[in-house]
């Protein structure tokens, strides 16, 4: 039991992160009309509506006055001749419409692209009554005996009824266009003029809004490019490529990156490479293995000092024996 309540949990929150990223649009009339409107039972009547954005078809919606009958609710794309109703996109099932707006999921729902589509809607019973108005609207109709499944062609020659329009509108679901950033790591790197090829500068970090993992790479753009090839990308990794020995203390030399995957960019990002003047090397050993020679002034010359002190010991220490070995006093 604690593991299927754990699974219930993380579906949901699954589904959560969805509906999160999910942004609703709609197409056709969703204010409610004025004029009254019935004896429609047994018609096919369709309006015409633009969808601005591809999107996912949901559910459909009719505003009702007065409930009678059956109702179904469907959409057709404009390829009839002269941009008429043509093919079924998708509908509803048969529904027991109620007073006020009545919606209905979609039987299917396929995406659709942006452009000019016919919104119907199939009364079983002329005493359905609902809202509509007659200043503006492109419509067709034609006799259809009430089905619950709609025709997969509106009918070639149906009878013109514009302007007029109905509270009926389709609800769609389109999903944000998830983005790429790049950052970098350090943002501001500084390194040595005497730093060799192959010196990492910074690190580079892509990532997509909707968590999805890069796949992508990294490459300079402009407006500063790898600064004529003083730097190159490895990997992640922005490198030394070039002597850096000329820019110690001058002002940063900057640099210009994207991170790319199939056909989406990320952002550019500067990237200001502060270059050091390198500390002096250290003086090389003069030479008679003296480390002290030239620090000090001859008579106080420790090694030479400690060499003289080292010989007197050594002579104090033979002279004695030597004198022995003479014969002397």
């Amino acid at each position: 039991m604690l593991i299927l309540r754990f699974m219930v949990v993380v579906a949901s929150a699954s589904l959560f992160d969805i509906a999160a990223q999910a942004q609703t649009v709609t197409m056709g009339e969703t204010a409610v009309l004025s004029d009254a409107d019935s004896k429609n039972g047994n018609l096919l009547v369709a309006q015409q509506a633009t969808l601005t954005q591809s999107a996912t078809i949901r559910s459909m919606a009719f505003y009702v006055t007065s409930a009678d009958g059956q109702l179904v609710l469907g959409i057709y794309d404009a390829t009839g001749p002269n941009g008429i109703p043509g093919h079924l996109v998708a509908q509803t099932a048969a529904f027991t419409p109620a007073t006020g707006w009545n919606t209905s999921s979609t039987t299917t729902t396929p995406t659709l692209t942006a452009g000019k589509y016919w919104l119907v809607y199939l009364p079983s019973s002329d005493s359905l009554s609902f809202v509509k108005e007659n200043t503006t609207g492109n419509c067709r109709l034609y006799s259809l005996t009430f089905t619950a499944t709609l025709p997969q062609t509106y009918k070639r020659n149906p009878r013109n009824c514009t302007p007029t329009m109905w509270s009926l509108y389709a609800t769609l679901s389109t999903t944000a266009t998830p983005t790429l950033s790049l950052t970098d790591t350090p943002v501001n790197p500084t390194v040595m003029d005497s730093a060799p090829p192959g010196t990492q500068v910074t690190s580079l970090a892509a990532a997509w809004s909707d968590g999805s993992t890069f796949t992508g790479g990294y490459s300079f753009t402009d407006p500063y490019n790898n600064d004529n090839n003083l730097f190159t990308l490895n990997n992640n990794a922005v490198v030394v490529n070039g002597s850096l020995a000329q820019l110690g203390g001058k002002p940063p030399q900057n640099i210009s990156v994207v991170a790319q995957q199939g056909s989406t960019k990320s952002n550019f990002i500067n990237v200001p490479v502060a270059v050091t003047t390198s500390p002096p090397p250290p003086p090389p050993p003069p030479p008679g293995n003296d480390p002290t020679s030239g620090v000090l002034p001859p008579y106080n010359d420790a090694y030479a000092n400690w060499g003289e002190c080292r010989d007197g010991i050594s002579r104090r220490h033979t002279e004695p024996h030597d004198s022995l070995r003479l014969g002397q006093p």
